[in-house]
């Protein structure tokens, strides 16, 4: 860092002034390309703004002015401003890019502004992609100045919504062909015998040379078809965006759609793994079609964002997912295996076939997931004598799950939705913007 970038950083206007009459160049970059007007960028002080302004005033004429210098990554301290969330010098910055016009016969003024570098249309590296991909939490305010949130609305309004309703109206479209293409998939009667008097089991999954005999067959072959390549233009699409936004920040940003893109991604793979299975007719498809459709209907709640009314609760779902239902599925696990365990352990020594829902491990963790809810009560044997260590463990666990965790995630719910509300128009206007921006990137 040089030290004329030093000392306009710590406001001391006079020995900025006497170090740039001493022959300090004001153009001068460090090792990252920053100027001294970049470093003021990243200094959300009360002189920067002022600071800036005077060290314009000092720069000579001649050559590229100062403030269009960009550093190692394209950025200008203007862009930079954007990025880091200094509102109050963007918000300055953007004063000296406005001007007024009066008209001459009637009491009417305009007020136009400067879109060179904020504008997505010809730049890559706009304040709006900069806003979008940011990780400090001030940038978002940015979209809420006046100039800014009335282009977000007429770029939206006027283009955006229609496109993006279009693209959800077509992933409708798709998710109701693979939807249906799972319902009917082929099935031939079970071929081997029934053993076990508890299978219920009468149909199973054709094998290859069977599942395309008829016209019925053949229609769905074409809904396949379909979905398969679906699936590989969705992976296309997200691999593009994970290389222009990153992994950490792709999925991890509300804003640009956060856990929804995951989940495309995990949809569009079991597709393929789908595909694979029925040529190779290892079976098993019917178990990854369920998570599949499971998995394209629950992405749906990400084209909430088109609509005003809608947004809003998509993105609190979004911050309850990536925030809260984590940590909280953690603590139920942890919670969950011990009572099971200890439940399971006091059944040991009893008579197995009048204990039937707690003589199987696997059956009994899904009980007592069951009990975590209140959904049922615990189906013990009343005409049997129940040991009482299973009594105390019952009782401890329906207050430590039911009463206490739940009413914590209650809260922990309740604590988000007023955080969110804070910033609930900033947020709709930071996912209109990134659905606008994915928009542009499709097409």
């Amino acid at each position: 860092e040089h030290v004329l970038s030093f000392a306009a950083c710590v406001g001391n206007k006079e020995i900025v002034q006497f170090l740039i009459e001493n022959g300090a160049d004001i153009k001068a970059q460090d090792y990252l390309g920053n100027t001294v007007l970049h470093h003021l960028a990243l200094q959300a002080q009360r002189y920067t703004a002022h600071m800036y302004d005077f060290i314009l005033s000092l720069d000579p004429e001649n050559g590229n002015p100062v403030e269009m210098i960009t550093n190692k990554d394209g950025l200008t301290p203007f862009k930079l401003a954007a990025l880091e969330g200094n509102v109050q010098l963007f918000q300055h910055l953007m004063r000296k890019r406005k001007y007024h016009i009066q008209w001459f016969f009637k009491s009417i003024s305009a007020t136009f502004y400067d879109l060179s570098g904020i504008d997505s249309w010809d730049d890559d590296h706009s304040v709006l992609d900069l806003v979008v991909c940011s990780n400090e939490v001030e940038a978002l305010k940015i979209l809420d100045l006046p100039a800014i949130k009335t282009l977000i609305h007429f770029k939206w309004n006027k283009y955006g919504k229609y496109y993006f309703r279009a693209l959800a109206l077509f992933y409708f479209i798709y998710i109701i062909i693979f939807t249906t293409c799972c319902i009917f998939r082929p099935l031939i009667p079970r071929r081997d015998n029934i053993t076990d008097p508890r299978d219920t089991q009468i149909l199973e999954e054709a094998p290859l040379n069977l599942c395309y005999v008829s016209n019925k067959d053949y229609i769905r072959l074409v809904g396949e078809i379909i979905s398969v390549f679906g699936a590989i233009a969705i992976l296309l699409v997200e691999s593009a965006d994970i290389l222009r936004y990153g992994t950490a920040g792709y999925f991890g940003k509300t804003v640009l759609g956060g856990p929804f893109h995951g989940i495309l991604i995990c949809y569009a793979f079991l597709v393929l793994l789908i595909a694979i299975l029925r040529l190779t007719s290892a079976g098993a498809e019917g178990f990854f079609m369920a998570l599949a459709i499971v998995l394209a209907w629950c992405n749906s709640i990400y084209f909430a964002r088109a609509f005003r009314i809608l947004g809003p609760f998509a993105i609190l779902l979004q911050k309850i997912i990536l925030e809260k239902f984590l940590t909280f599925v953690i603590l139920m696990v942890m919670v969950l295996i011990g009572f099971t365990t200890a439940i399971y352990m006091s059944f040991q020594e009893l008579d197995p076939s009048q204990w039937i829902r707690f003589n199987d491990y696997k059956n009994l963790i899904f009980l007592m997931f069951m009990l975590f809810f209140g959904l049922l009560d615990i189906p013990l044997n009343y005409e049997k004598y129940t040991p009482f260590m299973v009594k105390i463990l019952y009782v401890s666990y329906i207050m430590m799950t039911f009463q206490l965790m739940a009413i914590l995630f209650i809260f922990l719910i309740a604590q988000t939705l007023r955080r969110v509300m804070k910033n609930l128009d900033v947020l709709w206007l930071a996912q209109v913007l990134s659905s606008y921006m994915f928009i542009c990137l499709l097409v």
